[in-house]
């Protein structure tokens, strides 16, 4: 999670949605019954690190901050993509039950990864869910493992895909669906590796 600190004055802070008070040298608690309190570790004058009784917040880069726009707009586009592309296998599906259709292989590494991005999408926001619930660092390596086997998938679907390109007749949809697919699972994995969602 990202949030921002701000001085109203030499013994009050606010900050995720409260308000803390200087309690000690580079100690504050917040004013409200959760009795928060947050420690500063400073390092030449500059805030190195502020802690909490179950985490750390570090600084935030300035590149981390258009890289945390960039996020947003990709985590929307991949969350609208898939799960449009998935509605649409579904009724296509659904259409086409009584007729014996041939699926190419390049189609079916195509639906692989949309269906590798539901899984992700998911996993990330359980890993959300728990860390932001404070679970321990050891029940959340289950998470990293599925991050690494996603990685994994889409790393061979790619290839299948790049390798079965020229020798499969497709449409014009449907290579603008392969290609959207590919940019979806790319901009999926820049994500866990840049929010570092592996360790």
């Amino acid at each position: 999670m990202t949030g921002e600190l701000k001085a109203v004055d030499s013994n009050t802070l606010t900050g995720f949605g409260m308000t803390f008070k200087q309690v000690a040298p580079y100690v504050f608690r917040s004013t409200n019954e959760y009795n928060i309190f947050l420690h500063f570790t400073m390092n030449s004058g500059q805030v190195e690190k502020v802690s909490m009784m179950t985490s750390d917040f570090l600084p935030l880069a300035n590149n981390m901050k258009w890289f945390t726009v960039f996020s947003t707009i990709a985590v929307i586009f991949c969350v609208i993509y898939i799960v449009v592309s998935i509605i649409v296998f579904i009724i296509n599906s659904i259409r086409n039950r009584k007729k014996t259709v041939q699926r190419t292989q390049l189609w079916k590494f195509n639906i692989t990864l949309n269906l590798a991005g539901v899984a992700a999408i998911i996993n990330f926001a359980l890993l959300a869910y728990r860390a932001l619930n404070y679970a321990s660092y050891a029940s959340l390596k289950l998470h990293f493992w599925i991050n690494y086997i996603y990685i994994a998938v889409i790393g061979v679907c790619i290839i299948m895909i790049l390798k079965l390109w020229g020798k499969t007749t497709s449409t014009k949809m449907q290579k603008i669906s392969y290609i959207l697919s590919t940019i979806t699972a790319v901009l999926l994995i820049v994500l866990i590796i840049g929010w570092e969602l592996y360790k």
